[in-house]
């Protein structure tokens, strides 16, 4: 182990003056992101303009002068103390291993240096944010090599994984998952993508004891399924008897009923529980590998703690709990030869439950089968075995029996899918994708690449474990076959690598083995691709309701919710997806990932040169990216400008201007305020709420109401119905301004309002009627109005005095000021 660094300095003193300093180049390095207020808010908009902000300026220069100053004591403290000779040379190495800490800190005073407002500055906005994000990356993974050299060095015997540190980590992971998964429904809400139709069977099953939906649906809900859109519920079409049964499978709610589904503490208990298993399980796979402890803890870990497994460990979707069954019919393969009784109960379990999780693990569960009756193809064995082979295939064939027979009493056909035609081998470029695109799991994981090509290398010119790595490949080409080679490879709106997560862990204990036998190249390499995800992960963390569910795309959104992120890269997959092996954007770089990562990990003796092959996949990156698409827009993209005009007037609100500094970069022409900045940018048009005094009738459009078929819901008792345009949101204190435009037909009176309601008490922030006398008006309303920021700001409208209708077609709500239109953009007000 390593000796005590305090010690390693004669005067102790000095050793925890040195520590010290190490420690705050660390907080300083992390207070820039959890502290946003610190660095500054960097804003885009159309044709190339932005602004920057600075909200508390004697912060931010207090934080720079801090980010230089103590990295440069600490260096020279270090340099004074090693010329003086009282640091042990013996020891020395210690010290300097810490060092690389002394950049973080510089790494985030380059802000000064970024463009800034009319001064181009020394380096971009995007240059920045990379040297911000990948050179802590590349820091720590240093350490973390030179911390596994130096315990090679000292730890000569090679300690395998023992049963106590299997279970700490299990353990630890569990009650991590637990509390995570619990905070992360809290923040991001807990029906995201396909949640919801698990969630309520599972509720079903607990307090109903069985899945028929018609009692657990909320009347919006079974109002579609009356009206023929069975399908928007993913209610499944083959449902016998007319009964409302999900198509989604009913394994995974099935363990979700062992406790109140509903209680979000108890069911993110059972999830953590199951976290905790597959990383246990983890650990348990590389002792039988003979991966060295330190490794299996560095690859455990490091995979555990990524977005990919994260994500899942907090979601009610049935590929985390698939990946954990997978990991144990693992365990229960490589134990059948000590522990063959256990291992085929094990293997029972696990094998048998994977179809009631998904169908399409079954392919998987008969793998684990096949290869547990094949470790005992000798004849010595079979003889000895086959009561186990006999008692295993009886389980299994009771599991296949009872998953046949429940879903023949829920469905007509063999499939509750709408139709299974439309999934197997509909687009077999899926397969193909799923490695090489946007959509890819090296996107959000691109340790994948590093693991998947030490496999590969095992599996044709290693001997060791080939039984455990063919199981692996199996398992990976029925995933490949069965999920993947469908238009929906992608896994929906979800987090990339969604259907591959099933069998990913199994690649783990096999690259931890290649990682003790390469060069030290191939280590560093890995750790670097390893570690940026974990970065990731706790930034998310920091600021997880934020987030909302823009989680599902870790890199993207990080330099949403991070200002100063924006225009960070993936150099590990293309932002384009064009089918063309010759596109630059296209599918050429992420094969260069995965060629180049192999030739790497080949070599086995330790050359310099090989340092190019990383150098290049980062030359290709940044070759196969556009940056600009990453912060700007021309218009043309428009759920994006409406994603960036929202983000921008929710920075705002939380600043005061009259302590903030801007520094501007005028746009090529003015821009009106709400095209750069707009809380209600996506309740445009179509999206805005209509208006009208008529009586509901047939063929009603989606977003018209009807107001004489509304309950009265004034909160001052009368009898008045109001219509919330756009969304209930918390106000912010300052002057804001505000625009709605809209046609006004009929002889009616139409009366705005906008209100703070919540709070201590209600204020009026606007109280404005329009007439339409001549049976049309065109409204144009735009107002500055000056918010308390108690309460919720509801903006209403009701139609009164006639008949008539009003049709919205934009709304406004940013943040103003006199510097903000001075400097960057217009707003004219009535």
């Amino acid at each position: 182990m390593f000796v005590n660094p305090i010690a390693a300095i004669r005067s102790p003193k000095n050793g925890i003056a040195l520590l010290s300093g190490y420690l705050f180049c660390v907080v300083l390095w992390g207070g820039g992101f959890v502290v946003p207020a610190v660095s500054g808010i960097q804003f885009f908009f159309p044709y190339n303009g932005r602004f920057l902000l600075f909200p508390y300026p004697a912060l931010t220069t207090v934080w720079l002068i801090f980010s230089v100053l103590i990295p440069g004591i600490t260096f020279a403290s270090l340099l004074k103390l090693y010329k003086k000779g009282q640091v042990s040379r013996n020891e020395t190495p210690f010290l300097l291993l810490l060092a690389p800490l002394l950049l973080l800190p510089l790494s985030s005073a380059l802000l000064v240096l970024r463009s800034q407002g009319d001064q181009h500055g020394l380096i971009s906005q995007q240059l920045f944010a990379n040297l911000f994000f990948y050179v802590p990356v590349l820091i720590f993974a240093y350490i973390l090599c030179k911390i596994i050299e130096h315990l090679s060095r000292q730890d000569t015997a090679d300690k395998r994984v023992g049963n106590t540190l299997i279970v700490l980590v299990g353990v630890f992971f569990f009650l991590f998952y637990w509390l995570v998964g619990y905070y992360f429904t809290l923040s991001c809400g807990e029906h995201s993508g396909d949640e919801g139709h698990y969630i309520v069977q599972a509720k079903s099953l607990y307090y109903d004891h069985d899945l028929e939906l018609s009692n657990n649906l909320e009347p919006r809900a079974l109002e579609y399924v009356q009206s023929g859109h069975k399908a928007f519920i993913h209610i499944s079409p083959t449902a016998r008897d007319g009964k409302l049964y999900s198509w989604h499978p009913f394994g995974l709610p099935l363990y979700l009923s062992l406790l109140p589904a509903d209680n979000l503490l108890f069911r993110h208990l059972l999830l953590g529980f199951l976290a905790g298993l597959g990383s246990a399980g983890l650990m348990i796979l590389c002792r039988y590998l003979n991966v060295i402890r330190r490794s299996a803890l560095l690859f455990v870990f490091l995979f555990s703690l990524s977005p990919l497994w994260g994500v899942y460990a907090a979601r009610v979707l049935p590929e985390l709990p698939g990946a954990v069954f997978t990991i144990w019919t693992a365990v229960a393969l490589c134990s059948a030869a000590r522990h063959p009784w256990i291992a085929g109960l094990i293997l029972t379990v696990c094998s048998g439950y994977l179809p009631f999780l998904h169908p399409r693990f079954a392919l998987i569960s008969l793998f684990g089968y096949l290869f547990f009756v094949f470790s005992f193809f000798s004849t010595q064995q079979l003889k000895k075995r086959w009561p186990v082979i006999l008692a295993v295939t009886s389980g299994l064939t009771l599991f296949a029996v009872i998953f046949l027979y429940v879903n023949g009493r829920l469905y007509t056909t063999s499939s509750a899918y709408p139709s299974a035609s439309t999934f197997l081998f509909s687009y077999v470029p899926g397969i193909w994708e799923v490695f090489t695109t946007r959509r890819s799991i090296t996107y959000v994981l691109p340790s994948f690449a590093w693991m998947f090509s030490a496999s590969l290398l095992l599996a044709f010119f290693g001997k060791e474990h080939r039984s455990y790595t063919f199981f692996t490949l199996f398992s990976f080409v029925a995933v490949l076959l069965v999920s993947c080679s469908y238009k929906g490879w992608t896994g929906g709106s979800s987090v990339m690598g969604r259907y591959l997560l099933v069998v990913c862990p199994l690649l783990l204990p096999l690259a931890a083995y290649s990682f003790d036998r390469t060069n030290r190249v191939a280590r560093w390499w890995f750790i670097v691709l390893a570690t940026g995800p974990v970065l990731q992960w706790f930034l998310m963390l920091a600021r997880l309701p934020k987030f909302h569910s823009s989680f599902r795309d870790p890199r993207y959104s990080i330099g949403i919710v991070y200002d100063y992120l924006q225009g960070l890269l993936n150099p590990f997959s293309p932002v384009f997806t064009p089918f063309s092996l010759f596109d630059r954007q296209g599918y050429l770089f992420p094969l260069l990932l995965f060629v180049l990562t192999t030739v790497l990990i080949a070599h086995r003796r330790e050359r310099r040169f090989l340092m190019a092959y990383p150098m290049i996949i980062i030359a290709a990156a940044l070759y196969s990216h556009d940056p600009e698409t990453s912060f700007t827009w021309d218009g043309t993209d428009k759920n994006r400008a409406y994603s960036i005009r929202q983000r921008n007037a929710e920075q705002l609100m939380r600043y005061d201007f009259d302590r903030s500094y801007i520094l501007s970069h005028k746009p090529a022409r003015r821009v009106p305020l709400f095209e750069g900045s707009n809380r209600l940018a996506f309740f445009q048009g179509k999206h805005l709420a209509a208006i009208t005094t008529e009586p509901a009738r047939k063929g009603k459009t989606a977003n018209l109401v009807f107001q004489p078929e509304r309950a009265a819901n004034d909160w001052t008792g009368k009898s008045y119905f109001w219509t919330t345009f756009g969304t209930r949101f918390q106000g912010s204190p300052g002057t804001t301004a505000f625009s709605l435009t809209g046609d006004l037909t009929g002889r009616v009176e139409a009366h705005l309002l906008i209100m703070e309601m919540g709070g201590e008490e209600n204020h009026t922030l606007l109280d404005k009627k329009f007439n339409s006398v001549d049976g049309s008006l065109a409204i144009n309303e735009t107002s500055i109005i000056r918010p308390t920021g108690d309460g919720l700001v509801h903006i209403l409208m009701r139609l009164s005095s006639g008949n008539g209708t009003f049709i919205g077609k934009t709304i406004g709500w940013s943040p103003v000021s006199e510097e903000l239109l001075e400097k960057t953009m217009t707003f004219v007000s009535n």
